[in-house]
């Protein structure tokens, strides 16, 4: 499908090539971080092909490109181009061409670090493919696995379609319980949630399951319904548009690709469980999870328990490797970057919601937790989203 827009009639707008398929939703949000850097400062007229192959790249025709990376005959087409190019999605590692990629290693980490946090004493990774996001997530999901000194499961093979069910579903039934399960993509998520339903392997009781894409449709259709992580696609289409701006503007190749980090993990029924058998420990972690936007202290969850600090202290570092202070602290943290990517809120508005008396508190804790400045970390993670007409 191919299609042409144009928003003014000025002369000196640029025409550019936007090559992004639509069947997957990360390209979809890619599209829409386009439209969003458009919407803030685009003077650009499209050519928008959906159908991603090389023939338009090499037709030129256009000021400048954002092409998706799909197969080797695109690359070189890109590669040969004299056009300005930014590759988005599949693109390689190397700077040439130009990309904008998701930081999937840093995906891998979230994905083991959230399950991990729900107490599950051994995780698991499982793919459909042998491409190398995928490798780079199992990557990611191992060194964190390993850091926190977890053993992670992986099965012998990847699993490619419905000829490799009885395998997988041999290697899910051989995985110790309470497990947690990470799959390489939404779809395969909802494919590995339907066969343990089949071979009767408890969704989130037994098995928590979490994918990546945050293909929200999919994720609701899936019984039950999948948490996942939002790896950042509407931020590469905007950094894409911008990088291609800058390009087309100043005739300078830029300097680097740019890799996006994950947003974080979008929360549904499928990792819905705390897999801890001390029942007070358990009760604990409930209550301080469920009071990220108070002053919660300390004092207050062993008032709420009836038991001595001491005592909860050992057994709480015993279950999760942290004080009681130090998970007070990371949920904090957890609700403040959900505010600062997810919100417009004030620095001060967001500092009350997290339980800081002050912005000024607030900023230094936040720097002290995550290395960067809450400012520097909207920047960094979101853009202002125009107002919608």
């Amino acid at each position: 499908m191919s299609t042409t827009a144009s928003g003014t009639s000025s002369s000196t707008r640029k025409r550019v090539l936007v090559l992004v398929g639509t069947e997957y939703a990360h390209n979809r949000a890619i599209l829409g971080g386009i439209g969003d850097y458009q919407d803030h400062q685009g003077m650009w007229e499209y050519v928008f092909e959906t159908n991603v192959r090389p023939d338009p790249v090499r037709r030129g025709g256009v000021d400048g490109m954002i092409v998706e990376l799909r197969d080797a005959e695109t690359h070189r087409a890109v590669r040969e181009t004299p056009i300005p190019v930014i590759t988005v999605a599949g693109a390689p590692d190397d700077d040439d061409p130009i990309a904008v990629t998701h930081d999937n290693r840093a995906v891998g980490k979230m994905a083991a670090a959230h399950l991990a946090d729900l107490g599950l004493p051994h995780l698991a990774f499982v793919t459909h493919a042998d491409e190398t996001f995928t490798r780079h997530r199992r990557d990611g999901f191992m060194q964190e696995c390993s850091r926190r000194r977890l053993k992670c499961y992986l099965p012998p093979a990847v699993f490619n379609g419905s000829q490799d069910e009885p395998a997988l579903a041999e290697f899910l039934r051989s995985l110790p319980r309470p497990v947690g399960v990470f799959c390489s993509t939404d779809r395969f998520a909802f494919e590995v949630a339907r066969l343990c339903k089949a071979i009767s392997i408890r969704i989130p009781e037994e098995m928590a399951l979490l994918g990546v894409d945050d293909e929200v449709e999919i994720c609701r259709l899936s019984n039950p319904p999948l948490s996942s992580i939002d790896h950042g696609s509407r931020r590469v289409g905007y950094e894409a548009a911008r990088l291609l701006d800058r390009w087309m503007a100043t005739g300078k190749r830029p300097a680097g690709s740019v890799v996006v980090p994950p947003t974080g993990v979008v929360l549904r029924r499928s990792t819905d469980l705390l897999a801890v058998d001390d029942s007070e420990v358990a009760a604990a972690i409930r209550y301080i999870r469920n009071h990220p936007t108070g002053a919660l202290k300390v004092s207050d969850v062993l008032r709420r328990l009836a038991v001595s600090r001491r005592s909860l202290e050992i057994r709480f570092h015993r279950v999760l490797g942290r004080t009681i202070h130090e998970e007070i602290t990371r949920v904090r943290m957890d609700r403040a970057r959900q505010l600062l990517i997810g919100t417009d809120w004030s620095m001060p508005h967001i500092a009350d919601a997290c339980g800081y008396a002050f912005a000024s508190q607030f900023s230094n804790a936040f720097k002290r937790e995550m290395g960067i400045s809450p400012v520097a970390f909207r920047n960094q993670f979101r853009y202002r989203k125009p107002k919608e007409d």
